[in-house]
Formats: C-alpha cells, sequence, structure tokens
C-alpha cells in the first residue's frame, strides 16, 4: 500500500470577537446538534481571556511536559518491534511537533474533539507523516452517516479515523463525545466574567470621581456664583480654587458627594467565583491556580492538573496516536501495522520526600514494637507493600540472637530457630529476649559468628565459591559461541543473510553441555545448603 499523498487546502477561518447572552446559547445549541463552526469561534474567543487561556494552556502543557518516549510494540517479535521503534525517535517531533499536538489538544479539551490531516512525503527510502491539525470551525457531525466531515476548498470530505489520511482524536468518544467539551461549561462563566470586569469598571469611572457640590450664599452676585463655578469646574487642571468669606458669615464652600456603601465588592465575588468554575471545568480542581494564604504545603500536595485527567489525556493521545498514526506508518514501511511504536508520556506523580521520610520512620517504628512483642513477620513482603527496598546481601552476615535482625534480612523467625533447636514455640506476647532457655542456650546456638564460619556461614561461601567457578567455566564455553555471532553479523548484509550464516555456524552445536553445567551447580548448591542445616542443628 502507498499512503494518501494529496493535501487538503483549508478554507480561511473567521472570528467573532462581540458575543452576547442569545449568541453564546445559540452556539451551544448548534454545538449540541454536532455543527462546531459557531462553537469553534466562541472558544477562540473565550481563549483571549486571561483566564480560560492559563487554565487551557495549563491543561496542555502539563501533558506536554512530562517527560516521553517511544516504546516498542507489544504484538509483534520484540527484535523487530525494538528496530520500529528505533527508526521512528529521530523524527518523531519532526513529524509530530509539540505545537501541533498543543493545538490538538487544546481543541479535545474545549471541543471534545480535534482533527488533524496526515501529510506524507517520500524520504531517503521511508514515507514520513506530518501531523497538521485543522480548524474545528470547518467541522460538522452527519447523523445519517455517523460520520465527521471536513469543508475544504477541495469540496467537503468525510473522515475515516485510521485510513492513514485524518487522525481524529474523540477522547469521550466519536459520537455525541463532544458533549463533554470543556465549551459547554466554560462558555457562561466566561461571558458573565466579560460583563463583571465591564460593569465594574464602569462603577469605578462614576464612584472613583465623586461629585463636586458648589455652596453658594444665596445673597451672592450672580458674577461671584458663575465665577466659583468656573473655578470648581476647572479643578481638573487647576489644584487652587479661592473661597471668598462674606461680612455675615455666609462663604463659598466646596462638597465631595461620593459613594459610602461596599458594592464593588459583588464585582470581585463574581469574577471569583466565575475563575473558580473555569479552573474546575478545566482542570478538574482550583487549588494550585490561586493559593490562598500562602499555603505552600497545600500547592505541592497537588498537580497542576488532577491527576486523572492528567492520566486520562496521556493514555488516550497516545492511543489515538499509535492506531491512527502510526500504525499506517508501520504498515506502508515495514509491512506490518502490529510494529507500531508506542507515544508515552510519563504521568508517574513526583515523589513526596517528606511523606516517604514519615512513611519509613513509622515503618521502623512497627517493626521495632512488633519484634519486641515476637510476632513473626514477613519483612520482604511488609516492605514491598511500602514500597521500601531492602539491601541485598552479598556475604554472609553475622546473625545475633534472635532479634530484629533475624526479621531484618529474612533469614529465619524465632519460632523456626527453636523448631531447628528442638525447643517450644514462644507465645505471641513473649520477646526473644525472654525466651526458655530449656537448658540450651539460645544465643549460643542461633548465633553464627564470622570468625567460626560454621553451618550456614559455611554453606554460603560454598555457594558464592560455585557460583563464580561455574561461571568462568560457561564463559570458556560460550566465548568461541560469541565469536561466531558477531562475525555473522559483521558479513551479513541483512536479516536474512545473517541468519543463514548463524544456522551454519551452529548447526554442529551441543547446547547440553553448557544445560550440564547448569545442572550439576544448582545439584551441588541444594547439597550444601541441606548440608549446613544439618550442620547447624547438630
Amino acid at each position: 500500500r502507498r499512503p494518501d499523498t494529496r493535501v487538503y487546502r483549508d478554507v480561511p477561518v473567521t472570528t467573532w470577537t462581540d458575543w452576547n447572552v442569545q449568541d453564546v446559547r445559540g452556539a451551544l445549541s448548534s454545538h449540541v446538534l454536532g455543527n462546531f463552526s459557531r462553537s469553534a469561534q466562541l472558544s477562540d474567543a473565550a481563549l483571549a481571556d486571561d483566564r480560560v487561556h492559563s487554565v487551557v494552556t495549563t491543561r496542555v502543557l502539563g501533558l506536554l511536559g512530562l517527560p516521553f518516549e517511544i516504546t516498542p510494540s507489544e504484538d509483534a517479535h520484540a527484535a523487530k518491534a525494538r528496530k520500529v521503534a528505533r527508526e521512528l525517535e529521530p523524527f518523531w517531533w519532526e513529524s509530530c511537533p509539540e505545537s501541533q499536538i498543543a493545538e490538538f489538544l487544546r481543541w479535545a479539551v474545549m471541543l471534545g474533539f480535534a482533527l488533524a490531516e496526515i501529510v506524507w512525503i517520500y524520504r531517503r527510502g521511508f514515507w514520513r507523516p506530518t501531523l497538521r491539525t485543522w480548524h474545528p470551525q470547518l467541522v460538522y457531525y452527519r447523523l445519517d452517516t455517523r460520520r465527521y466531515v471536513v469543508f475544504t476548498q477541495d469540496g467537503p470530505v468525510e473522515i475515516t479515523p485510521g485510513d492513514g489520511k485524518w487522525i481524529l482524536y474523540a477522547p469521550h468518544g466519536e459520537y455525541r463525545g463532544w458533549l463533554s467539551g470543556s465549551v459547554r461549561s466554560v462558555a457562561i462563566p466566561w461571558l458573565l466574567r466579560q460583563y463583571a470586569h465591564r460593569d465594574w469598571a464602569r462603577y469605578s469611572e462614576i464612584h472613583g470621581m465623586p461629585i463636586r457640590g458648589c455652596k453658594v450664599p444665596a445673597t451672592a452676585s450672580e458674577a461671584d456664583k458663575e465665577s466659583f463655578y468656573r473655578q470648581i469646574a476647572g479643578l481638573g487642571v487647576e489644584t487652587t480654587v479661592q473661597l471668598p468669606q462674606g461680612m455675615d458669615g455666609q462663604s463659598f464652600e466646596i462638597e465631595l458627594i461620593e459613594a459610602s456603601a461596599g458594592h464593588w465588592q459583588a464585582f470581585e465575588r463574581l469574577i471569583s467565583k466565575c475563575d473558580v468554575n473555569i479552573a474546575c471545568a478545566v482542570l478538574g480542581q482550583n487549588l494550585t491556580t490561586e493559593v490562598q494564604g500562602g499555603s505552600f504545603a497545600a500547592a505541592s500536595a497537588h498537580g497542576q492538573v488532577r491527576q486523572d485527567y492528567l492520566e486520562a489525556d496521556a493514555e488516550t493521545l497516545a492511543t489515538t496516536l499509535r492506531a491512527q498514526l502510526l500504525r499506517p506508518w508501520a504498515a506502508f514501511n515495514f509491512g506490518d501495522p502490529e510494529l507500531a511504536p508506542w507515544p508515552r508520556w510519563d504521568t508517574t506523580p513526583p515523589a513526596d520526600k517528606g511523606q516517604n521520610a514519615a512513611t519509613l520512620q513509622a515503618f521502623a517504628d512497627a517493626i521495632s514494637k512488633l519484634t519486641a512483642l515476637g510476632v513473626p513477620i514477613d519483612l520482604p513482603a511488609l516492605a514491598d507493600q511500602y514500597q521500601i527496598p531492602l539491601r541485598s546481601v552479598d556475604a554472609p552476615l553475622a546473625l545475633g540472637p534472635v532479634d530484629a535482625n533475624a526479621y531484618l534480612y529474612g533469614i529465619v523467625t524465632v519460632n523456626e530457630a527453636r523448631a531447628r533447636l528442638h525447643l517450644p514455640p514462644i507465645d505471641g506476647g513473649d520477646s526473644p529476649a525472654k525466651a526458655p532457655d530449656a537448658g540450651i542456650g539460645m544465643a549460643e546456638k542461633v548465633h553464627l559468628s564470622r570468625t567460626n564460619r560454621t553451618g550456614l556461614v559455611n554453606g554460603q561461601l560454598y555457594a558464592d565459591h560455585l557460583t563464580a567457578h561455574t561461571a568462568r567455566h560457561a564463559a570458556a564455553l560460550l566465548r568461541s559461541n560469541g565469536a561466531a555471532v558477531l562475525a555473522a553479523i559483521e558479513r551479513g548484509e541483512s536479516f536474512a543473510e545473517i541468519r543463514a550464516h548463524l544456522k551454519t555456524a551452529f548447526e554442529d552445536m551441543h547446547p547440553g553441555e553448557l544445560a550440564d553445567l547448569t545442572e550439576n551447580a544448582l545439584i551441588m548448591a541444594r547439597a550444601a545448603g541441606h548440608n549446613a542445616m544439618h550442620e547447624d542443628s547438630t
């Protein structure tokens, strides 16, 4: 198969900035019916608002800012899948620029879907795709055919997701998934926010400049009254005015008339409420958009985007790009769509070091208390449950009296040690230090000194020696075979030639030699372990 190399010409996009309540409701009604022309224009207008732009950008960059990698397919031969993933890595960001993915995700957040064209270019023996996002103003949904349709200068085109030409990203489903677009939740709070800002500005204009009242004596002449009025009216330029005083005590005065009620607070509260609604609709939470009271702990406890939103964006976008972009790419270039790798964003939240330290301290306290009570616990299983790694023991460890050390390294429990010494078990409330002696020194029996090198220590030393001996012999067996493998790779010009060279080089090989050596080593190690246990128990 060859890809469709046509490049469709888009229709110029128009922008509408003057919106009222009737216009917004009409655009949302058309959106519900699958006509996205007006709702896309509404989204463009809303994104000009600082609050809407901020939360949508946070949602988008919250995903694109995560660690990214290309992982091989799990549905095909492992070696082939790794090779195909390596082929994709060098030009991934050329095919899918972050700017295009950002626009792609932005429209999916606002309208509930996004559409992109795949432009194919043949370069250096490979078909390479390039993502080209289309404005959703040019898209509508045909209810009779259940297909999305995009208007181009070459005519309307029905979209078939996965055909290798178009990518339809519908995280909430292709049919009626657009109802989950954030524009339906954001539009009304956005419009109210615009009106609140406008009305607050008008309020400030009126009440921020108090009215100046002129008090004049009733007996003053008309010429004096007019002169005083003109001085007051010109106070925007002049800062000094003459206030004549009459012989009878009457005088010319100025009185400032201003509003004393705090009605301006209503605008501030309305805007704050709209801000919360917009943030919750897009981010799933409002904590980190405006943290009140300087609560650093509160801001650190939650991400910019709610974790489930972030994980859903990463998973749905990766699935869409693989199914509709990378599977056709793998089919056109390698003949098998199952070889398509996965684009992956790592959404694992960063570790809270303070919380981890508190957990580790509580874990250590619990282990100490349980050990003191003589409660037999499985420490490796408990540590795994709380994701606490245990140090691997490279050398034999000296085991003191049956105490916390025994539990810590998972070597022996109190009652297991007593059973080996033919002693009765300890009750749950007794500690190892209070265990009955029964005429046998428990500490002397269970304690394995490094200087003594008996029992368990000798068995471990023997196992270490046996491992090193086996490794040396295995290396000698594999050395000649490894050289043959490298020679076959150097001589081969293709996978088929390498396979033929390997078949010729190893047609007389006897893999039983290595198998026999490994089996004998395992048998001897098991026997050494039994001997160590027997030596300790006697």
